[in-house]
Parts: C-alpha cells; structure tokens; sequence
C-alpha cells in the first residue's frame, strides 16, 4: 500500500482548514485516513497542531508527503527553531509528456 502525508480538508463553506493526515494515496482527497497528524488554517496562515514525531515515523515506513506538507514541515521547523527538526522525503515532481502533433 502506498501511503501518502497529504491534506484533507474540513470546515465549512468558505471558511476552510487542512488537516494533515496519513492516508493511503489511491482514496479520495476527504476519503478514511489511516492517522491524523497536525491541522492547518488557511485563512490565517497558522499551523493549530503537528505531530512531528507521527510524520516522522510515517515517512520512515516509506510514506512520501505532498508538497504542499512538505512546505508546512519546514515552516513548522522554521518557527520551532530545535534541534530536532523533522526530515521529509519529497515525491518526485511529475514529468511533462512531450506534444506530439497529429499528423494530417
């Protein structure tokens, strides 16, 4: 099974928050997640909560986090500022097929 660090989101119409979660990466966006790791507010660019030994230990089972949780690690171990700071494997950016023109 590949498991993804990914966001699901929650909230309401209009005023919606993120929240991190383990997940295996063939379910849906809001599908069942295997364990919930931290939440997000985008509106007011905060992180509420991170579990960043749960990340951790995901991504040393092989989990892979999207970009945008990758980017949320590092500004939550930016602001930290510890020793500790969490080490995440990125997924590889997904390569452009060339155009082929048809032929007339």
């Amino acid at each position: 099974m590949a498991v993804a660090i990914r966001l699901s989101r929650a909230g309401r119409t209009n005023r919606p928050y993120w929240r991190i979660v383990a997940m295996d990466s063939r379910k849906k966006r809001d599908g069942a997640c295997l364990d919930r790791l931290g939440t997000y507010d985008p509106i007011n660019h905060k992180i509420i909560t991170f579990n960043a030994e749960g990340i951790q230990e995901w991504v040393s089972k092989g989990a892979q986090c999207s970009a945008t949780v990758a980017k949320l690690v590092k500004q939550y171990s930016a602001s930290q500022k510890s020793e500790a700071s969490v080490v995440v494997a990125e997924s590889a950016p997904v390569a452009k097929r060339p155009r082929v023109k048809a032929a007339a």
